[in-house]
């Protein structure tokens, strides 16, 4: 037998051995699953369920089943499952539409296994509830329950609602809403007993959605078990109280115990007896101050006192850190702006903000004063007045930096130092000129190092090879001393402190001088970077990590830096803060990021090492999860007091409806007292 016939036999047989090995461990599977789909459909911002069955072998007979996500993308929250009976339900949910290919894995002590889950996440226009969603009923007998529409952007439209499946014996006529709520009559048409899944079908427009309903016909006594939230916050350290509610059906008249299952260590809650001549109850959930946060799944279990009746619920518990020392106030401090675009305080903490059309502004004691200057502003799109940071030694040093676009025969970037004299700028003195810029791609984030050298973002003005240029101001981190000249130890002999950059719109130094900067992707990763000294970001080789096989062969021929942590879908980031205050002490050595097209602000939380270990969303949606809770963040700055500071971009051309509200563009404050 050749020799390469030998060897493709040895292949195929380690091959072979491989694949079993992967999937069996010490000899055959433990437990096979099963999923009701590998496709699920839902709305952005709700929770949505997919069934898992179990089967069991017998090596697993009474093994506890986790469930989890094999590396999640952050936009997808779906929190650890264990499953002790033969199925069970796992829920998700996400902050970002789009399509997500996942692998769901089950695993034991001695046992794992991984099915493929598609996730198509969706905006819907309008919503639709039923309460209540399980009902009883008897033979030949109706029920009516309530259906409630939430219009996201269906306006007035009217939403047209019918029976799409169930048995034969249930009907119910189809109606018409014109308002947010409507009556919907089930009937039962025969002495057909027995539960049964109905689906609803609601149409508005081209808009279509499905309502699942429990219908429960019988004579017997029986009862229904309800719960009230379905998602109940819960802070660490904390308890927090559910309402159980026992809807008794013919006659049922025991009393019910209802316990919950599915804990979280560290989350416990007693079981509650409901009296036979009561309906409702209090269940009270505690959590200890080191549960991570998440959102967890119970399930809630009733059971009639002899022992024949049982129902479930299901209840999400969204668990959240203490507060330590006080509640977080927020208050919008200045309102009425028109595209705040970098905000910056004096030692004493007066704060001074720019606008892009050209002007700048300072607060004191509430009130805005508006200062003058000389700068020739020209105001496009993106481009206009940027950049602001006051001299570290400040007041000694009366300057004042900024970053701005102008005409010269196209848009061009100029950086300036002008001197304070009260509420007015003066005495123009020009660091650097003629920088090449554009509609879009300006940068323009500027920062004091603790060298006392002055650091600017600057864009790719759109044209991507401007970034690898080193020649090129343009796709760059720059710095500078104070009065314009280049440090003697900037890496090429000019400007350039780094490179490969897009559009950088945020810079931050950490406490040990280490310094961040968040950096807008093209179109699928946005990127927080640790900027070194002569590094090379890779724009446009490559976009976020080296994760395609174009971009893994541009980063092993050249030495490119990957992010700190990306952002996938891209979240329109922007400003950039460190925080290293005592107001908030359990955000301590932490950065926030602000972004515009999500409209949300997260605490990116590290390690002493400079490495980002987790984040925290701050600031995402409205309650009603749908749209960003302020519209679009475009800066966040820390005050000397240790307070936070936020500015909000409604007002820039980009925003989308709501926005902009009334009151756009503010300045969001949040404190402790």
């Amino acid at each position: 037998m050749h020799s390469s016939k030998i060897t493709a036999i040895l292949l195929s047989l380690l091959a072979f051995w491989g694949l079993y090995g992967c999937s069996k461990k010490g000899g055959e599977a433990d437990f096979e699953i099963t999923l009701s789909s590998q496709t699920l459909e839902l709305d952005l911002g709700s929770p949505s369920s997919i069934e898992v069955t179990v089967n069991r072998k017998d090596g697993a007979a009474d093994d506890p089943i986790y469930l989890s996500l094999e590396t999640p993308p952050d936009e997808i929250n779906a929190p650890e499952v264990v499953l002790t009976e033969s199925s069970g339900s796992f829920t998700l949910s996400s902050t970002q539409e789009g399509t997500y290919n996942l692998d769901l894995k089950a695993r034991t002590s001695s046992f794992s296994t991984i099915v493929p889950l598609t996730i198509i996440v969706k905006t819907p226009g309008f919503t639709i509830s039923a309460t209540p969603n399980d009902v009883s009923l008897k033979p030949f007998a109706s029920v009516n329950i309530t259906l409630q529409i939430n219009r996201l952007s269906i306006g007035d439209a009217a939403v047209n609602v019918s029976l799409k499946t169930g048995p034969t014996s249930i009907k119910a006529s189809p109606i018409t809403i014109a308002g947010n709520q409507g009556t919907l009559e089930l009937k039962s048409t025969s002495d057909q007993e027995g539960t049964f899944d109905l689906t609803l079908e609601a149409t508005s427009n081209d808009l279509t959605k499905v309502l699942p309903i429990t219908v429960r016909v019988t004579s017997k006594p029986s009862f229904i078990l309800r719960n009230e939230p379905t998602n109940l916050k819960l802070k660490t350290g904390t308890s927090s109280t559910a309402t159980l509610f026992i809807d008794r059906q013919n006659g049922f008249d025991q009393s019910v115990e209802v316990e919950a299952s599915n804990f979280p260590v560290g989350v416990s809650a007693p079981s509650v007896t409901i009296p036979a001549n009561q309906s409702q109850g209090q269940f009270t959930f505690s959590a200890s101050t080191d549960v991570p946060e998440g959102t967890y799944s119970l399930k809630l279990t009733a059971t009639s006192s002899d022992n024949t009746l049982s129902d479930t619920s299901l209840i999400n518990l969204e668990i959240s850190r203490s507060v330590t020392s006080g509640e977080i106030i927020q208050e919008t401090v200045v309102s009425n702006l028109e595209v705040p675009w970098d905000l910056t305080f004096t030692p004493d903490g007066t704060l001074y903000f720019t606008e892009r059309k050209g002007t700048i502004k300072k607060l004191v004691n509430g009130n805005v004063i508006s200062i003058s200057h000389p700068l020739n502003v020209h105001a496009e799109t993106e481009a206009g007045l940027m950049g602001m940071v006051f001299d570290p030694n400040y007041p000694q040093d009366p300057y004042v930096y900024t970053c701005y676009s102008y005409l010269d025969g196209g848009i061009k970037n100029r950086v300036s130092r002008l001197s304070v004299d009260g509420n007015s700028f003066i005495n123009q003195n020009v660091l650097m000129d003629a920088i090449p810029g554009s509609t879009n791609h300006d940068g323009c984030r500027m920062i004091f190092g603790p060298d006392g050298k002055l650091y600017i973002t600057m864009g790719d003005a759109r044209v991507g090879g401007n970034a690898q240029d080193t020649n090129s101001l343009s796709g760059k981190t720059l710095r500078l001393n104070k009065d314009g000249t280049i440090p003697s130890d900037n890496p090429f002999g000019n400007p350039v402190w780094s490179y490969g950059h897009r559009n950088a719109q945020g810079l931050a130094f950490d406490d040990l001088g280490r310094l961040y900067s968040s950096e807008h992707g093209d179109a699928s990763e946005d990127e927080v970077n640790r900027i070194i000294r002569g590094g090379n970001y890779g724009w446009p080789y490559i976009e976020g990590r080296c994760n395609t096989p174009t971009e893994e062969t541009q980063c092993s021929t050249r030495n490119l830096q990957e992010p700190l942590t990306v952002y996938t879908p891209t979240l329109g980031v922007s400003g950039l803060a460190f925080y290293d205050k005592s107001m908030f002490p359990e955000w301590q050595g932490n950065l926030f990021l602000a972004s515009l097209k999500a409209g949300k602000l997260y605490r990116i939380i590290m390690n002493d090492q400079g490495q980002a270990v987790n984040e925290e969303l701050l600031i995402g949606f409205t309650t009603d999860n749908k749209i960003p809770f302020y519209g679009r963040l475009r800066d966040v700055e820390v005050a000397p007091d240790g307070s936070i500071y936020i500015a909000v971009s409604n007002r820039d051309g980009r925003g989308v409806d709501p926005f902009p509200k009334a009151g756009d563009d503010r300045i969001i404050r949040w404190y402790r007292e």
